[in-house]
């Protein structure tokens, strides 16, 4: 091979001038590695996608993969079982690191970082951590083993543990966005989400590789938990402006719009939207949504029960119907099995915590008395549900 750079070095260049926004040094250095080396190509644009987010696209790329050179197959399968995570097919992912492990005589500390992600993403959190402390101990700045940890400790409630880990991973790489994501989440779990909004803010005005709609996204729930809704519309009107707005996300944008009591606001996001699959339903919420804030309650229920029917496993949808079902003081039997669809989809989801503390509190249950008070007092939910909380075990 005449290459003056090795394979690896090559998509390491490509990557990082991918990151960097130079697009010159990019195709330079493609087409480098093209010169000789087509397979290479494809896998530094797999990497590129990946980095990006847009894990299904680097999955093509990756599948259509073949003859490789030396020295660059465990790239390859490190990419193929992240774009796998990322399309929430772990167990897939974990099959193969796992053959490869089998295969090598020793284990390398990127395989097994990947390898926890899988069993993470399995709901084999202990053996996660198990895999991503025998990295650490070899190389204690592995970014991905420390990201790892930071992510492990969060989902299991050890947050300050957890800000340890993550800080850590952002010290080793600073390019990378997902530290920054998850200490975002770390500060709302802490309950001190205005002094979180704060330190993200910062972090985003000093360093633009980290500025994203997902941070964007973030910011937004602290402003929500914090209370302030000037900061709250700020961004959500940034996300309009610069982030992919699918079905999903138009309905989370949505949610905020009808915290923030802005009908017009919600009827904007129905712009665009399909009559097919998710985006039909999508805008049966963002409809249902805009009616109940102008009181058409009826009609708001009549979207709502549509949604649900046509979505039973999407907990917002059901969430709705009972919610509206229980503030119009229905009999809580009508509201049960939305609460309890709501429970089945997303039984830690605050809103839905809110539904059956509600419903509890109607049927004169003690235990939703008691989950009221929680939610009251927790600074790290939205603020309109600490309200709402609090406004129930006023009238009770």
């Amino acid at each position: 091979m005449s290459l003056t750079a090795s394979p690896a070095e090559l998509i390491a260049r490509a990557r990082m001038a991918a990151s960097m926004g130079d697009i010159d040094g990019l195709r330079l250095t493609l087409l480098e590695a093209a010169f000789e080396e087509p397979g290479v190509v494809l896998l530094a644009q797999a990497l590129i996608l990946l980095d990006q987010g847009r894990d299904a696209a680097a999955n093509v790329v990756l599948e259509a993969l073949d003859g490789l050179p030396d020295g660059v197959e465990r790239i390859a399968l490190v990419a193929r079982s992240r774009a796998l995570i990322g399309l929430q097919r772990p167990h897939e992912a974990t099959a193969a690191l796992q053959d490869a492990l089998a295969a090598r005589a020793e284990a390398e500390p990127d395989l097994l970082a990947t390898l926890a992600r899988g069993f993470f993403h399995s709901g084999e959190v202990r053996l996660a951590e198990t895999l991503l402390k025998a990295v650490i101990a070899v190389v204690p700045r592995h970014y991905g083993s420390r990201y790892g940890m930071g992510i492990c400790n969060l989902m299991q409630g050890y947050v300050a543990e957890a800000m340890v880990e993550l800080k850590l991973a952002q010290a080793v790489n600073p390019r990378r966005r997902e530290p920054y994501q998850a200490i975002a989440r770390a500060w709302r779990m802490t309950g001190r989400p205005a002094e979180g909004a704060r330190e993200v803010e910062a972090l985003m005005d000093g360093n633009e590789l980290v500025a994203s709609p997902g941070l964007a996204r973030e910011l937004v729930e602290l402003h929500a938990a914090a209370g302030n809704d000037d900061k709250r519309a700020r961004w959500i009107r940034y996300l309009e402006s610069n982030a992919e707005l699918g079905p999903g996300h138009r309905i989370e944008l949505g949610r905020h719009w009808l915290a923030l009591r802005r009908p017009g606001a919600l009827r904007r996001l129905l712009v665009g939207l399909s009559d097919q699959g998710d985006a039909k339903v999508a805008g049966w919420l963002l409809a249902g949504m805009a009616e109940q804030l102008d009181g058409e309650m009826e009609r708001a229920l009549a979207f709502y029960q549509t949604a649900a029917a046509e979505r039973p496993e999407m907990w917002f949808a059901q969430e709705r119907v009972a919610r509206l079902l229980l503030d119009a003081e229905a009999a809580p039997e009508y509201a049960a099995p939305f609460v309890e669809a709501a429970e089945a989809a997303a039984p830690q989801t605050p809103e839905v915590r809110l539904a059956r503390a509600l419903y509890d509190t109607a049927r004169g249950v003690s235990v939703g008395r008691h989950a009221l008070v929680a939610l009251a007092h927790h600074q790290g939910v939205r603020a309109e549900i600490r309200a709402r909380a609090a406004d129930a075990l006023h009238r009770r």
